[in-house]
Protein backbone atom coordinates (compact mmCIF):
# COMPACT_ATOMS: atom_id res chain seq x y z
CA UNK A 1 0.00 0.00 0.00
CA UNK A 2 1.22 3.51 -0.79
CA UNK A 3 1.08 6.17 1.91
CA UNK A 4 -1.27 9.10 1.39
CA UNK A 5 -3.08 11.91 3.15
CA UNK A 6 -6.61 13.23 2.72
CA UNK A 7 -8.88 15.92 4.15
CA UNK A 8 -12.40 15.03 5.27
CA UNK A 9 -14.99 17.76 5.76
CA UNK A 10 -18.77 18.01 5.58
CA UNK A 11 -21.75 20.30 6.03
CA UNK A 12 -20.36 23.50 4.55
CA UNK A 13 -23.83 25.08 4.42
CA UNK A 14 -22.65 27.89 2.16
CA UNK A 15 -24.94 30.91 2.20
CA UNK A 16 -26.57 30.11 5.52
CA UNK A 17 -29.01 33.00 6.12
CA UNK A 18 -28.37 33.15 9.90
CA UNK A 19 -31.99 33.83 10.77
CA UNK A 20 -32.72 36.10 13.71
CA UNK A 21 -29.91 38.52 12.85
CA UNK A 22 -32.10 41.22 11.28
CA UNK A 23 -31.51 43.66 14.15
CA UNK A 24 -27.72 43.27 14.03
CA UNK A 25 -25.76 46.23 12.56
CA UNK A 26 -25.00 45.84 8.87
CA UNK A 27 -21.24 45.41 9.19
CA UNK A 28 -21.46 42.74 11.86
CA UNK A 29 -24.36 40.97 10.17
CA UNK A 30 -22.36 40.84 6.93
CA UNK A 31 -19.36 39.34 8.74
CA UNK A 32 -21.60 36.67 10.24
CA UNK A 33 -23.26 35.90 6.89
CA UNK A 34 -19.85 35.59 5.21
CA UNK A 35 -18.53 33.17 7.84
CA UNK A 36 -19.42 29.99 5.92
CA UNK A 37 -17.50 31.29 2.89
CA UNK A 38 -14.51 32.24 5.05
CA UNK A 39 -14.58 28.78 6.64
CA UNK A 40 -14.42 27.12 3.21
CA UNK A 41 -11.42 29.28 2.35
CA UNK A 42 -9.80 27.98 5.52
CA UNK A 43 -10.51 24.40 4.41
CA UNK A 44 -8.84 25.10 1.08
CA UNK A 45 -5.80 26.61 2.77
CA UNK A 46 -5.47 23.62 5.11
CA UNK A 47 -5.63 21.19 2.19
CA UNK A 48 -2.88 23.11 0.41
CA UNK A 49 -0.63 23.66 3.42
CA UNK A 50 -1.01 20.05 4.59
CA UNK A 51 -0.21 18.83 1.07
CA UNK A 52 -3.13 16.39 1.02
CA UNK A 53 -3.63 14.03 -1.90
CA UNK A 54 -7.40 14.44 -2.06
CA UNK A 55 -10.35 16.06 -0.31
CA UNK A 56 -13.66 14.40 0.63
CA UNK A 57 -16.79 16.51 1.16
CA UNK A 58 -19.62 14.53 2.73
CA UNK A 59 -22.71 16.49 1.71
CA UNK A 60 -24.64 19.68 2.44
CA UNK A 61 -22.27 21.97 0.58
CA UNK A 62 -25.11 24.48 0.33
CA UNK A 63 -27.71 25.46 2.88
CA UNK A 64 -30.70 25.18 0.55
CA UNK A 65 -31.72 23.04 -2.40
CA UNK A 66 -32.25 26.25 -4.39
CA UNK A 67 -28.61 27.21 -3.97
CA UNK A 68 -27.53 30.75 -4.79
CA UNK A 69 -25.35 31.49 -7.79
CA UNK A 70 -22.95 33.32 -5.50
CA UNK A 71 -22.42 30.21 -3.39
CA UNK A 72 -21.93 27.97 -6.44
CA UNK A 73 -19.40 30.31 -8.03
CA UNK A 74 -17.54 30.64 -4.75
CA UNK A 75 -17.38 26.87 -4.33
CA UNK A 76 -16.08 26.45 -7.89
CA UNK A 77 -13.37 29.05 -7.27
CA UNK A 78 -12.14 27.21 -4.17
CA UNK A 79 -12.24 23.85 -5.95
CA UNK A 80 -10.24 25.33 -8.83
CA UNK A 81 -7.45 26.18 -6.37
CA UNK A 82 -7.34 22.57 -5.22
CA UNK A 83 -7.53 21.10 -8.70
CA UNK A 84 -4.75 23.42 -9.91
CA UNK A 85 -2.57 22.09 -7.09
CA UNK A 86 -3.16 18.49 -8.22
CA UNK A 87 -5.62 17.71 -5.42
CA UNK A 88 -8.65 15.57 -6.28
CA UNK A 89 -12.00 16.41 -4.66
CA UNK A 90 -14.81 13.88 -4.17
CA UNK A 91 -18.27 15.21 -3.29
CA UNK A 92 -21.66 13.76 -2.37
CA UNK A 93 -24.90 15.73 -2.06
CA UNK A 94 -26.91 15.62 1.17
CA UNK A 95 -30.42 16.56 2.27
CA UNK A 96 -29.80 20.33 2.10
CA UNK A 97 -28.34 20.21 -1.41
CA UNK A 98 -29.91 17.15 -3.11
CA UNK A 99 -29.13 16.35 -6.70
CA UNK A 100 -32.59 17.48 -7.83
CA UNK A 101 -32.17 20.94 -6.30
CA UNK A 102 -31.89 24.11 -8.36
CA UNK A 103 -28.36 24.57 -9.63
CA UNK A 104 -26.50 26.52 -12.27
CA UNK A 105 -24.92 24.86 -15.29
CA UNK A 106 -21.26 25.34 -14.48
CA UNK A 107 -18.06 23.74 -15.71
CA UNK A 108 -16.36 22.19 -12.70
CA UNK A 109 -12.58 21.63 -12.44
CA UNK A 110 -11.25 18.40 -13.95
CA UNK A 111 -10.16 16.86 -10.65
CA UNK A 112 -13.59 17.35 -9.02
CA UNK A 113 -16.09 14.52 -9.00
CA UNK A 114 -19.72 14.66 -7.82
CA UNK A 115 -21.07 11.19 -7.06
CA UNK A 116 -24.49 10.47 -8.54
CA UNK A 117 -27.61 9.43 -6.66
CA UNK A 118 -28.38 6.42 -8.86
CA UNK A 119 -26.14 3.95 -7.07
CA UNK A 120 -22.80 3.85 -5.25
CA UNK A 121 -19.84 4.30 -7.58
CA UNK A 122 -16.14 3.83 -6.90
CA UNK A 123 -13.16 5.96 -7.93
CA UNK A 124 -9.50 4.97 -7.81
CA UNK A 125 -7.55 7.97 -6.51
CA UNK A 126 -3.78 8.54 -6.72
CA UNK A 127 -1.52 10.29 -4.28
CA UNK A 128 0.45 13.36 -5.33
CA UNK A 129 3.28 11.10 -6.57
CA UNK A 130 0.93 9.44 -9.05
CA UNK A 131 0.76 6.15 -7.13
CA UNK A 132 -2.53 4.36 -6.47
CA UNK A 133 -3.69 5.50 -3.03
CA UNK A 134 -7.31 4.60 -2.27
CA UNK A 135 -10.67 3.53 -3.59
CA UNK A 136 -13.45 5.99 -2.74
CA UNK A 137 -17.06 4.82 -2.98
CA UNK A 138 -19.81 7.43 -2.71
CA UNK A 139 -23.47 8.11 -3.38
CA UNK A 140 -25.46 11.36 -3.32
CA UNK A 141 -29.02 12.13 -2.29
CA UNK A 142 -31.37 12.41 -5.24
CA UNK A 143 -33.93 14.32 -3.17
CA UNK A 144 -34.05 15.80 0.32
CA UNK A 145 -35.77 13.08 2.30
CA UNK A 146 -33.79 9.89 1.77
CA UNK A 147 -35.11 7.29 4.20
CA UNK A 148 -33.38 4.26 2.65
CA UNK A 149 -30.37 2.74 4.38
CA UNK A 150 -27.87 3.66 1.68
CA UNK A 151 -24.95 2.18 3.61
CA UNK A 152 -26.24 -1.31 2.91
CA UNK A 153 -25.70 -0.67 -0.81
CA UNK A 154 -21.99 0.13 -0.36
CA UNK A 155 -19.90 -2.88 -1.38
CA UNK A 156 -16.11 -2.55 -1.19
CA UNK A 157 -14.07 -3.54 -4.22
CA UNK A 158 -11.88 -6.64 -4.05
CA UNK A 159 -8.61 -4.81 -3.76
CA UNK A 160 -5.67 -4.38 -1.40
CA UNK A 161 -6.04 -0.60 -1.67
CA UNK A 162 -7.38 1.43 1.26
CA UNK A 163 -11.17 1.67 0.93
CA UNK A 164 -13.17 4.79 1.82
CA UNK A 165 -16.97 5.19 1.87
CA UNK A 166 -18.33 8.74 1.44
CA UNK A 167 -21.88 9.18 2.71
CA UNK A 168 -24.26 11.71 4.23
CA UNK A 169 -26.14 9.68 6.85
CA UNK A 170 -27.53 9.43 10.36
CA UNK A 171 -25.76 6.64 12.23
CA UNK A 172 -27.78 5.05 15.04
CA UNK A 173 -30.51 7.68 14.88
CA UNK A 174 -28.96 10.84 16.33
CA UNK A 175 -32.09 12.68 17.60
CA UNK A 176 -30.60 16.13 16.95
CA UNK A 177 -30.80 15.60 13.18
CA UNK A 178 -33.33 14.27 10.68
CA UNK A 179 -33.09 10.52 10.32
CA UNK A 180 -32.00 10.53 6.68
CA UNK A 181 -30.10 7.59 5.16
CA UNK A 182 -30.36 5.84 8.55
CA UNK A 183 -27.84 3.14 9.30
CA UNK A 184 -26.19 1.44 12.26
CA UNK A 185 -22.61 1.57 13.41
CA UNK A 186 -22.52 -2.23 13.38
CA UNK A 187 -23.30 -2.17 9.65
CA UNK A 188 -20.41 0.24 9.02
CA UNK A 189 -18.00 -1.81 11.12
CA UNK A 190 -18.79 -5.00 9.23
CA UNK A 191 -18.85 -3.42 5.76
CA UNK A 192 -15.25 -4.08 4.73
CA UNK A 193 -14.39 -0.39 4.30
CA UNK A 194 -11.39 1.09 6.12
CA UNK A 195 -12.86 4.58 6.60
CA UNK A 196 -16.43 5.89 6.56
CA UNK A 197 -16.26 9.61 5.69
CA UNK A 198 -19.60 10.77 7.06
CA UNK A 199 -21.61 13.97 6.99
CA UNK A 200 -24.95 15.23 8.37
CA UNK A 201 -24.21 15.36 12.12
CA UNK A 202 -22.80 18.77 13.01
CA UNK A 203 -21.07 17.62 16.18
CA UNK A 204 -17.55 16.24 15.65
CA UNK A 205 -17.43 12.51 16.46
CA UNK A 206 -15.11 9.58 15.85
CA UNK A 207 -17.64 6.79 16.18
CA UNK A 208 -15.16 3.95 15.73
CA UNK A 209 -11.56 3.16 14.84
CA UNK A 210 -10.33 0.27 12.69
CA UNK A 211 -12.44 0.68 10.71
CA UNK A 212 -12.89 4.41 11.14
CA UNK A 213 -16.37 5.95 11.15
CA UNK A 214 -15.97 9.71 11.39
CA UNK A 215 -18.16 12.81 11.53
CA UNK A 216 -15.94 15.90 11.17
CA UNK A 217 -18.88 18.16 12.09
CA UNK A 218 -19.67 21.30 10.12
CA UNK A 219 -16.92 23.71 9.17
CA UNK A 220 -18.69 26.74 10.66
CA UNK A 221 -21.11 26.95 13.58
CA UNK A 222 -24.43 28.52 12.62
CA UNK A 223 -26.04 29.37 15.98
CA UNK A 224 -25.56 29.09 19.73
CA UNK A 225 -26.76 25.50 19.39
CA UNK A 226 -23.47 24.74 17.60
CA UNK A 227 -20.81 25.70 20.08
CA UNK A 228 -17.05 25.50 20.16
CA UNK A 229 -14.42 24.83 17.48
CA UNK A 230 -15.61 23.69 14.05
CA UNK A 231 -13.46 22.30 11.30
CA UNK A 232 -12.21 19.27 9.40
CA UNK A 233 -9.99 16.22 9.79
CA UNK A 234 -6.76 15.49 7.98
CA UNK A 235 -6.12 11.74 7.85
CA UNK A 236 -2.67 10.24 7.38
CA UNK A 237 -2.52 6.67 6.09
CA UNK A 238 0.80 4.81 6.24
CA UNK A 239 2.15 2.07 3.97
CA UNK A 240 0.75 -0.41 6.51
CA UNK A 241 -2.72 1.09 6.27
CA UNK A 242 -2.50 2.64 9.74
CA UNK A 243 -4.67 5.76 10.05
CA UNK A 244 -4.22 8.81 12.27
CA UNK A 245 -6.46 11.88 12.44
CA UNK A 246 -5.65 15.52 13.13
CA UNK A 247 -8.44 18.04 13.67
CA UNK A 248 -8.02 21.50 12.10
CA UNK A 249 -10.20 24.45 13.09
CA UNK A 250 -11.83 26.31 10.19
CA UNK A 251 -14.55 28.46 11.76
CA UNK A 252 -14.39 32.21 11.15
CA UNK A 253 -16.90 32.98 13.90
CA UNK A 254 -17.25 30.96 17.11
CA UNK A 255 -20.45 30.59 19.08
CA UNK A 256 -20.57 30.51 22.87
CA UNK A 257 -23.08 30.09 25.68
CA UNK A 258 -22.00 31.39 29.06
CA UNK A 259 -23.76 31.24 32.42
CA UNK A 260 -23.40 34.27 34.67
CA UNK A 261 -24.42 33.74 38.30
CA UNK A 262 -25.78 37.00 39.69
CA UNK A 263 -25.76 36.05 43.38
CA UNK A 264 -22.86 38.37 44.21
CA UNK A 265 -23.93 41.24 41.93
CA UNK A 266 -25.89 44.03 43.62
CA UNK A 267 -25.65 47.07 41.33
CA UNK A 268 -25.89 48.01 37.70
CA UNK A 269 -22.15 48.68 37.68
CA UNK A 270 -21.47 45.20 39.06
CA UNK A 271 -23.48 43.68 36.21
CA UNK A 272 -21.83 45.77 33.49
CA UNK A 273 -18.37 45.00 34.84
CA UNK A 274 -19.10 41.27 34.96
CA UNK A 275 -20.46 41.21 31.41
CA UNK A 276 -17.40 43.06 30.13
CA UNK A 277 -15.12 40.66 32.00
CA UNK A 278 -16.86 37.64 30.51
CA UNK A 279 -16.73 39.17 27.03
CA UNK A 280 -12.98 39.62 27.44
CA UNK A 281 -12.68 35.94 28.41
CA UNK A 282 -14.66 34.90 25.33
CA UNK A 283 -12.55 37.14 23.11
CA UNK A 284 -9.46 35.32 24.35
CA UNK A 285 -11.05 31.90 23.85
CA UNK A 286 -12.04 32.83 20.29
CA UNK A 287 -8.32 33.18 19.45
CA UNK A 288 -8.60 36.05 17.00
CA UNK A 289 -11.98 35.08 15.56
CA UNK A 290 -15.21 36.96 15.90
CA UNK A 291 -17.55 35.52 18.55
CA UNK A 292 -21.27 35.40 19.16
CA UNK A 293 -22.46 34.67 22.69
CA UNK A 294 -25.67 34.02 24.53
CA UNK A 295 -25.52 34.80 28.23
CA UNK A 296 -27.67 32.98 30.76
CA UNK A 297 -28.31 34.78 34.04
CA UNK A 298 -28.87 32.60 37.09
CA UNK A 299 -28.95 32.88 40.86
CA UNK A 300 -30.78 35.02 43.40
CA UNK A 301 -29.99 38.68 43.00
CA UNK A 302 -31.06 42.13 44.23
CA UNK A 303 -31.08 43.06 40.53
CA UNK A 304 -34.07 40.81 39.89
CA UNK A 305 -36.66 43.59 39.96
CA UNK A 306 -34.55 45.88 37.75
CA UNK A 307 -34.02 43.11 35.22
CA UNK A 308 -37.79 42.88 34.84
CA UNK A 309 -37.94 46.52 33.84
CA UNK A 310 -38.53 46.37 30.05
CA UNK A 311 -35.86 48.99 29.30
CA UNK A 312 -33.12 48.01 31.76
CA UNK A 313 -31.49 45.08 29.96
CA UNK A 314 -32.02 46.45 26.41
CA UNK A 315 -30.27 49.68 27.43
CA UNK A 316 -27.33 47.80 28.93
CA UNK A 317 -26.99 45.51 25.93
CA UNK A 318 -27.19 48.46 23.53
CA UNK A 319 -24.21 50.03 25.30
CA UNK A 320 -22.12 46.85 25.20
CA UNK A 321 -23.04 46.07 21.60
CA UNK A 322 -22.30 49.63 20.56
CA UNK A 323 -18.78 49.35 21.94
CA UNK A 324 -18.21 46.15 19.94
CA UNK A 325 -19.61 47.66 16.76
CA UNK A 326 -17.37 50.73 17.04
CA UNK A 327 -14.23 48.67 17.69
CA UNK A 328 -15.01 46.48 14.68
CA UNK A 329 -15.96 49.18 12.18
CA UNK A 330 -13.32 51.72 13.22
CA UNK A 331 -10.37 49.45 14.04
CA UNK A 332 -11.36 46.11 12.48
CA UNK A 333 -10.97 44.36 15.84
CA UNK A 334 -12.65 40.98 16.37
CA UNK A 335 -16.07 41.49 17.92
CA UNK A 336 -17.87 39.63 20.69
CA UNK A 337 -21.51 40.07 19.79
CA UNK A 338 -24.13 39.41 22.48
CA UNK A 339 -26.79 37.47 20.63
CA UNK A 340 -29.24 37.45 23.54
CA UNK A 341 -29.62 37.06 27.29
CA UNK A 342 -31.60 34.21 28.79
CA UNK A 343 -32.54 35.61 32.18
CA UNK A 344 -33.33 32.85 34.68
CA UNK A 345 -32.41 34.83 37.77
CA UNK A 346 -34.60 34.80 40.87
CA UNK A 347 -35.54 37.21 43.67
CA UNK A 348 -33.03 37.40 46.54
CA UNK A 349 -35.13 35.22 48.82
CA UNK A 350 -34.81 31.64 50.05
CA UNK A 351 -37.62 29.86 48.23
CA UNK A 352 -37.06 26.63 50.16
CA UNK A 353 -37.44 28.46 53.47
CA UNK A 354 -40.59 30.24 52.26
CA UNK A 355 -42.06 26.90 51.17
CA UNK A 356 -41.75 25.59 54.73
CA UNK A 357 -43.90 28.36 56.20
CA UNK A 358 -47.62 28.15 56.90
CA UNK A 359 -49.07 30.74 54.57
CA UNK A 360 -50.32 31.34 51.01
CA UNK A 361 -46.83 31.76 49.54
CA UNK A 362 -45.81 28.37 50.95
CA UNK A 363 -48.87 26.68 49.45
CA UNK A 364 -48.15 28.25 46.06
CA UNK A 365 -44.47 27.25 46.13
CA UNK A 366 -45.32 23.68 47.12
CA UNK A 367 -47.79 23.42 44.25
CA UNK A 368 -45.30 24.80 41.73
CA UNK A 369 -42.61 22.43 43.00
CA UNK A 370 -44.99 19.52 42.52
CA UNK A 371 -45.72 20.57 38.94
CA UNK A 372 -42.03 21.00 38.12
CA UNK A 373 -41.30 17.48 39.35
CA UNK A 374 -44.20 15.69 37.66
CA UNK A 375 -44.11 15.70 33.85
CA UNK A 376 -47.73 14.52 33.56
CA UNK A 377 -49.12 17.15 35.89
CA UNK A 378 -46.98 19.85 34.28
CA UNK A 379 -48.32 18.96 30.83
CA UNK A 380 -51.93 18.92 32.07
CA UNK A 381 -51.48 22.24 33.87
CA UNK A 382 -49.89 23.86 30.83
CA UNK A 383 -52.64 22.61 28.53
CA UNK A 384 -55.37 23.93 30.83
CA UNK A 385 -53.68 27.27 31.41
CA UNK A 386 -52.99 27.89 27.72
CA UNK A 387 -56.21 26.45 26.30
CA UNK A 388 -57.84 29.89 25.82
CA UNK A 389 -54.87 30.96 23.71
CA UNK A 390 -54.92 27.93 21.45
CA UNK A 391 -58.67 28.04 20.92
CA UNK A 392 -58.54 31.68 19.80
CA UNK A 393 -57.47 33.34 16.57
CA UNK A 394 -54.00 33.69 18.08
CA UNK A 395 -53.51 29.93 17.66
CA UNK A 396 -52.61 30.59 14.03
CA UNK A 397 -49.46 32.41 15.15
CA UNK A 398 -48.44 30.33 18.17
CA UNK A 399 -47.22 26.80 18.73
CA UNK A 400 -47.78 24.84 21.91
CA UNK A 401 -44.66 25.03 24.11
CA UNK A 402 -42.50 22.01 24.79
CA UNK A 403 -41.77 20.72 28.29
CA UNK A 404 -38.60 22.75 28.72
CA UNK A 405 -40.40 25.98 27.79
CA UNK A 406 -43.28 25.18 30.15
CA UNK A 407 -40.82 24.66 33.00
CA UNK A 408 -39.12 27.96 32.25
CA UNK A 409 -42.42 29.86 32.08
CA UNK A 410 -43.70 28.31 35.29
CA UNK A 411 -40.47 29.05 37.19
CA UNK A 412 -40.53 32.66 36.03
CA UNK A 413 -44.20 33.03 36.99
CA UNK A 414 -43.34 31.65 40.44
CA UNK A 415 -40.49 34.13 40.85
CA UNK A 416 -42.60 37.09 39.76
CA UNK A 417 -45.42 36.09 42.09
CA UNK A 418 -43.11 35.66 45.08
CA UNK A 419 -41.40 38.99 44.42
CA UNK A 420 -44.73 40.80 44.04
CA UNK A 421 -46.27 39.22 47.15
CA UNK A 422 -43.25 40.00 49.30
CA UNK A 423 -43.10 43.57 48.00
CA UNK A 424 -46.79 44.16 48.63
CA UNK A 425 -46.41 42.78 52.14
CA UNK A 426 -43.68 45.34 52.80
CA UNK A 427 -40.93 42.78 53.25
CA UNK A 428 -37.38 43.63 52.33
CA UNK A 429 -35.90 41.76 49.40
Amino acid sequence: MNAFRFLHCADLHLDTPFKGMSAVPDAIRQAIKNSTFAALQNVTQIALSENVDFVLIAGDLFDAAERSLRAQLFLRRELEKLSAAGIFVCIVHGNHDPENGGKAELAWPERVHFFSSDKPETLRLPNRRGQDAALVTGMSYGQKAVTENLAERFIPADSALYKIALLHANVDGDPAHDNYAPCSLSTLKQSGFDYWALGHIHARKVLHKQPYAVYPGNIQGRSVRELGPKGCYVANVTELGETSLTFHETDAIRFFCAEIPLDTLATEQDLQDELQRRMADIREQAEGRHAVVRFCFSGRTPLYRKLRNPTFLPDLLAELRGEEERAFTESNLPFVWIESVDDESAPPVDLAALARQDDFIAVMLQHVDKLLNDRGELAAFGHAALQPLFTSKAATYAAEPDEQTLRKWLAEARNLAVEALIRDAGWET
